[in-house]
């Protein structure tokens, strides 16, 4: 009898050390937003158009063949952040810089500009079903809206390049709306907004 309780608090102690050097995982915490969590994101590429035609750009002006070309390269900076446990901030800047030139005979022309500058802010409410958001979006004229001379030639129809025209001035347009969950992977949206 002595020998078998021996036995078993002998089994019971080595069961008791191997289970002491079998590292545990922490069991997973739900998911939460995390209040004064930042991220920022930096994305930029390069973009490269090429078109020849049997009438240049814009047809309705010149019936000769021509040719252009733009580069165009974009950027954006978005800061997404949580300063309070139920709140989102989320602030974008988008801009680019573009060489355009087209070389179509009456019509010839080139620029090279820094586009207009997009800046945006939004705060939404996190709270459970119905997210309300407030929204403002600003567009800055860091970008050529008028071009004199042969530069305005530089112009093409955006079926042709990607951006047709260079800058537009102040813009600026506030928005109010709200997101509605509908499952874990579908969200609506309905918003108001006025520039």
């Amino acid at each position: 009898m002595r020998i078998g309780l021996a036995l078993l608090c002998a089994a019971g102690a080595t069961s008791a050390s191997l289970a002491a050097d079998i590292p545990m995982k922490a069991p997973a915490a739900p998911a939460a937003v995390v209040a004064n969590a930042w991220s920022a994101t930096f994305a930029s590429e390069v973009r490269y158009y090429s078109w020849v035609g049997a009438r240049g750009s814009p047809t309705t002006v010149n019936a000769a063949s021509g040719r252009g070309s733009q580069l165009y390269v974009p950027f954006a900076l978005q800061l997404t952040g949580t300063p309070a446990e139920a709140v989102r901030v989320q602030f974008l800047a988008r801009g680019g810089w573009v060489r355009s030139s087209q070389t179509t005979a009456g019509l010839s022309g080139t620029v090279e500009t820094m586009t207009d500058t997009v800046l945006s802010g939004t705060v939404t409410y996190l709270g459970t079903g119905v997210q309300p958001f407030v929204s403002i979006n600003v567009n800055a004229p860091t970008g050529k809206a008028a071009l004199f001379g042969s530069a305005a030639n530089a112009r093409m129809d955006p079926d042709l390049v990607e951006i047709g025209s260079f800058g537009e001035g102040w813009n600026v347009g506030p928005t109010v709306g709200v997101n509605v969950p509908i499952t874990p992977s579908l969200m609506v949206t309905g918003s108001v907004g006025y520039t």
